[in-house]
């Protein structure tokens, strides 16, 4: 790298002698064997004379990564942990591979041998006419020993020497999508005889849907900047329609396009004559949107619905604002956002797809994204990701925001409220390494998933997170889960945890972790710098259930004012291998306690079940409140300290029980309820 920062300063240095252009891609080679360096988007390029090298070189130029993922094995000898697309291609984008579809899974830097070394050339023969040497049953990282590989030994962005002769069609369409938003500048445009540079004028108005209208089993072409409006009265539904930009005129290239891409669709209660009603849009059974500048937004609208279909190829994706029903993402949808334009200035403030007032789903299907900024963002509405999906490839995955407290998670539009997540797979990307963050937010229920990232929570609000996996990666990123100023209840109950942590932050009198399981932990599992903190996990008769699965003993420390306590079983040794250090100490309770431990493997079919009967709930209440106050009048008056400690343990499991029925029944019946002011 310090070779072609230096390279390059000489260039610029001295212009005249190295012939440098502003607006042109710069080639200089020099005499090496083989071998380059360029970055994506950047004019400059160093290559090796030869054909091959010059080719990968302004592959990367143009946009595309390596086949084998991002990075270089140069430098990373030891196998990568996820750099390639799964066999069957249905993985289609996010954090593996190249992020195109249509090239195959690479080896190259992956150990199937399981030698502990990256298998490079391992599975080709590279003698001319190359081929690959690798039986189907070899399984790819989706545990699929049945599909046949087809590895792209022939791929210019490979490492697989004199094989190499081609690119693929989605790398085309990456590099032409690449020359059109950064190298502009650098396109000619005066060649008479060249068909792609003197185009038929493609010029329309903005379409206009002010009634009910469907558009089906064809191709709409749009021309640059052109809009489809939704207005007042409007609905579109799409069936089996694509949505593109108008193609470029030579057949072998339609993704270079010099028409450009086209505006968007805006869907907007503006009212048209007496239409009346909120605009909606549906994209039904394998309809695509691409190609477009600014995606999809809508302000006071009524429905969006993907259904079996995709959005694609676009600068940007979902923003939406103030939905009587709101956003759904249903059944093998996907909203992939790898061509999204996110640089430096916007990264932070990026989401992928953007819900204010009003209710989100993602069901069955996949928000995927290109390793930078925030995939999912809901603001005052409830946010339901359930039934196997996949929100990857994002910084932040989900960002939950403020809560309104007039809706349930399964109420829609400006009445929702509240994060539920089920069955499903969030994975953060290594930069901020973020799955969830709650700022706010009142309702959280997380089962049954597989999180790779952090989970943070900031401000008030009731929580239940059960039996989901919770990862870091291996020397790269630890995982943790860190709650500061929850106040209510947060049940953490019969969860994995895979180089993972807790960190417990303010008050946290009702933060309650049971049941669960650390694998390859790091230094501590638990750490707190909270006031209050929950009396005890477990109490005297039974043991909290925390256990260690691996042969460590990480700390449970506290820092805090309040003293914490984990009791243990000491007939279970995987529950006595953590230390305690600080003010957090361990006792031996008198016996164990039943758990449902989760084990590593991806999200079942199970659904976070709630008991809704407000009656029996109140009955409930009623005598959980009689409980609390036989307990504080029984602390007013014991003098014993040991049973004193232990009336306390059982008053907080009694407030805890209070908090998680109060959280349960808000969500069950939220509007004019008491519920809304118990639960608070």
């Amino acid at each position: 790298m310090a070779d072609r920062i230096e390279r390059r300063q000489t260039i610029l240095g001295d212009n005249s002698t190295f012939g440098f252009d502003d607006d042109a891609i710069n080639i200089y080679s020099y005499l090496q064997a083989g071998g380059g360096e360029a970055v994506r988007g950047e004019i400059f390029l160093f290559s090796a004379t030869n054909l091959s090298a010059i080719a990968h070189e302004l592959g990367h130029t143009f946009g595309l990564w390596h086949t084998f993922g991002k990075g270089n094995p140069d430098y990373y000898k030891s196998p990568f942990s996820h750099p390639w697309v799964c066999k069957d291609g249905k993985d289609e984008s996010g954090y593996q591979g190249d992020d195109i579809s249509d090239t195959g899974a690479d080896p190259y830097t992956m150990d199937l041998d399981n030698d502990n070394i990256a298998d490079e050339s391992k599975w080709i023969n590279a003698s001319l006419p190359c081929s690959q040497n690798i039986d189907h049953t070899v399984e790819d990282d989706c545990d699929d020993n049945q599909t046949e590989w087809n590895i792209p030994f022939n791929n210019w962005m490979s490492y697989y020497g004199d094989c190499k002769k081609c690119f693929t069609h989605g790398q085309f369409e990456k590099m032409h999508d690449y020359i059109e938003t950064y190298f502009q500048n650098a396109v000619q445009t005066e060649c008479e005889n060249d068909p792609y540079f003197s185009p038929t004028d493609c010029q329309a108005a903005d379409i206009t849907i002010s009634i009910p209208t469907e558009w089906a089993d064809t191709t709409i072409e749009m021309c640059k900047n052109q809009k489809i409006i939704i207005e007042a009265g409007g609905t579109l539904t799409l069936r089996n329609c694509k949505l593109n930009k108008k193609p470029g005129p030579i057949t072998a290239c339609p993704g270079l396009s010099k028409y450009g891409d086209w505006d968007g669709i805006y869907i907007t209660q503006i009212i048209s004559g007496n239409n009346p009603g909120n605009p909606s849009l549906y994209v039904l059974e394998n309809s695509v949107i691409t190609s477009s500048l600014h995606g999809i937004n809508a302000f006071h609208f009524d429905k969006i619905v993907f259904d079996q279909s995709v959005m694609k190829g676009n600068k940007a994706g979902i923003k939406a604002s103030h939905g009587t029903q709101g956003v759904f993402i249903l059944n093998n949808s996907v909203i992939d956002g790898s061509s999204s334009t996110i640089n430096f200035e916007n990264s932070k403030k990026y989401k992928e797809i953007s819900l204010i007032n009003c209710f989100g789903k993602v069901s069955s299907s996949i928000v995927a994204g290109q390793g930078r900024s925030t995939g999912i963002y809901s603001y005052f509405g409830g946010l339901r990701i359930e039934n196997h999906s996949q929100i990857k490839n994002f910084e932040t995955v989900i960002y939950k925001d403020a809560d309104k407290m007039d809706g349930g998670f399964t109420s829609p539009g400006g009445s929702g409220s509240g994060l539920y997540l089920n069955s499903s797979n969030l994975y953060a990307s290594i930069d901020r390494f973020e799955a969830v963050y709650l700022n706010g937010v009142k309702d959280v229920i997380g089962f049954n998933n597989s999180i790779t990232g952090t989970v943070r929570s900031r401000g008030k609000g009731t929580a239940v997170w059960e039996y989901n996996v919770l990862s870091g990666i291996e020397d790269v990123a630890p995982g943790v889960m860190e709650l500061a100023e929850p106040e209510l209840a947060y049940q953490i109950k019969d969860n994995l945890l895979n180089r993972y942590r807790m960190d417990f932050y303010g008050k946290n009198g009702l933060s309650n972790a049971v049941c669960n399981s650390w694998v390859n932990p790091e230094i501590n599992a638990v750490y707190v710098n909270a006031d209050p903190f929950i009396e005890s996990w477990g109490n005297f008769d039974k043991s909290s259930g925390n256990r260690v699965t691996t042969n460590h003993n990480p700390n449970m420390e506290s820092i805090g004012i309040d003293d914490a306590l984990n009791y243990y079983n000491p007939n279970n040794d995987p529950e006595s291998k953590f230390l305690y250090l600080g003010s957090f100490n361990g006792f031996q309770s008198n016996a164990g306690t039943s758990c449902n431990y989760r084990l590593f493997g991806d999200p079942g079919n199970e659904e976070y079940l709630e008991d809704c009967n407000e009656e029996n709930s109140e009955d409930v209440w009623d005598s959980l409140e009689t409980l609390e106050v036989n307990l504080l009048a029984a602390i007013e008056l014991e003098q014993d300290s040991v049973e004193l400690k232990h009336f306390n343990e059982n008053l907080d499991q009694v407030r805890l029980n209070k908090s998680l029925l109060a959280g349960s029944m808000l969500r069950c019946h939220r509007q004019d309820s008491i519920w809304s002011i118990v639960a608070d």
